[in-house]
Formats: C-alpha cells, sequence, structure tokens
C-alpha cells in the first residue's frame, strides 16, 4: 500500500500501431518532386510479387503525370497517368515493355491499386489495375517479360524535373508498396475507407505485415522502409486528404 508520500512510477505508453495520416504530398508541376533512393522491384519471375497503391487528386489532366519515376530517364521506370489524363500507365526498365489501363480522367480524389505477379519462362507478368475498388480494362505489352525489373526514384516526376514536363499536378496520399498481391476485398476497404492506415490490419485489408515502402506524408520518413525522401523545389505537405 502505497505511504502518503509515495508516488506512482510513471509507466511510458508505445503505441504499436501508426495513426492515420493527416496529411497529402502537394505538387504544383513547375519543378516538384520528393526523390529517394533508386530501388529495382523485380517483376520477371514466379514469386516477384509487388503491389502499389495511392490515392490521387490531380488539378490538371491535359499532361502526362508521373506517380513514380526515375530521374534519369523521361520515358522508362515509370507509373502514371498518360497526356490525356485517362489512362495509368507502368513502364519497366525496358523500353515497351508497359502496362495501360482506362481510368478516369477528373479532378476528384480516386484511389488506385496495381498488382503484379511475375511468372516464368518469359511470360509477362500478371497485372491488375484498379481504380475506386474496380479492376478497369488494361493491355500488358511485354511488362514482366524480360528479366529487367522497374527500378524507381522519385514521386512526382521523372528526369525532365524543372521543364514542366512529365510532372504531377495535384495531391497524392497514403502511398504504399507491398511485396505481395493484394486481393479484391483488401482494395475494395482501402478504398472505403481512405484514411486506414496501412501498418495495421483492418476489415478486408490483410497485408500490414507485407508492407515494405509506406510514405504518410506527416514529414519525410517512409514509415516502415528506408526510402526517406527528399523534397524538391516546391513540394509540400497538405492538409487536404480524402474523405
Amino acid at each position: 500500500m502505497l505511504g502518503l508520500g509515495a508516488s506512482i512510477p510513471k509507466i511510458d505508453v508505445i503505441a504499436d500501431t501508426v495513426i492515420p495520416s493527416s496529411r497529402s504530398l502537394s505538387l504544383d508541376g513547375a519543378g516538384d518532386m520528393a526523390t529517394f533512393t533508386a530501388t529495382a522491384f523485380p517483376i520477371s519471375d514466379t514469386g516477384d510479387n509487388l503491389s502499389i497503391a495511392f490515392w490521387a487528386k490531380r488539378t490538371d489532366n491535359n499532361d502526362a503525370a508521373w506517380v513514380f519515376g526515375n530521374t534519369t530517364t523521361s520515358s522508362m521506370k515509370r507509373i502514371n497517368f498518360g497526356a490525356n489524363g485517362d489512362t495509368l500507365e507502368l513502364e519497366g526498365d525496358q523500353n515497351g515493355q508497359t502496362v495501360s489501363g482506362a481510368v478516369t480522367a477528373d479532378t476528384n480524389w480516386n484511389f488506385y491499386a496495381i498488382t503484379m505477379e511475375g511468372n516464368s519462362s518469359g511470360n509477362v507478368a500478371t497485372t491488375i489495375i484498379y481504380e475506386n475498388g474496380v479492376a478497369v480494362s488494361s493491355t500488358n505489352t511485354n511488362f514482366g517479360a524480360s528479366s529487367v525489373p522497374i527500378t524507381i526514384n522519385s514521386i512526382g516526376a521523372s528526369g525532365g524535373s524543372g521543364s514542366n514536363t512529365n510532372e504531377f499536378k495535384g495531391l497524392l496520399y497514403n502511398v504504399g508498396i507491398w511485396n505481395t498481391i493484394l486481393d479484391l476485398n483488401a482494395v475494395e476497404h482501402l478504398t472505403a475507407y481512405p484514411s486506414t492506415a496501412l501498418t495495421s490490419n483492418a476489415g478486408g485489408y490483410k497485408y500490414s505485415t507485407n508492407l515494405i515502402h509506406y510514405w504518410r506524408f506527416e514529414d519525410v520518413n517512409d514509415t516502415v522502409g528506408d526510402l526517406e525522401l527528399t523534397l524538391v523545389a516546391d513540394a509540400s505537405f497538405s492538409s487536404t486528404i480524402p474523405s
């Protein structure tokens, strides 16, 4: 029993989950981007499984807009919206190794998920592009068929930084990369609950342990990996997020 002069010892409580993000990455298309250490993701063999998901609110759909790119090139090594704003495209490290899916060209918040399952013996990867929880019509042209990865080192622009070429204009939110294939239940959950902290399983989302990179944009940190961001030009964090 505590005496009158005794005190209750302080107990430090450490949270075991990451709270939902309240920030997005804001890019104006005038040299803005966030860079990180160049990282290659294999896509050409059995077991090369990869999923990438993000929320995007574009302010301009009249120009190609890079979500992920590589500062050494303005063409390959990319995940981007097409020049007319109505396609979401991927290209690996080899020219002409592409996937293109039909998406909506608007300025609303939309959720996108891309799953890539590598296949052996020179076969193309099995790819699915989702927009707001629905698989869209897509075409795979040799993506994953060659023994090359997709190598990225930037968010929001490609090698054309500073020339208003291929630069994303708008906001990006809750960007994650997994070393597995997100199933439809997970994609539907992440669409319905935009602020889901990707580090914790919830509802149909069961892939927190497969999360290898996660940019919450509360700061420059990669919450689960080591790809910390360097903000370039006027890239900044915004309080505008999907609801």
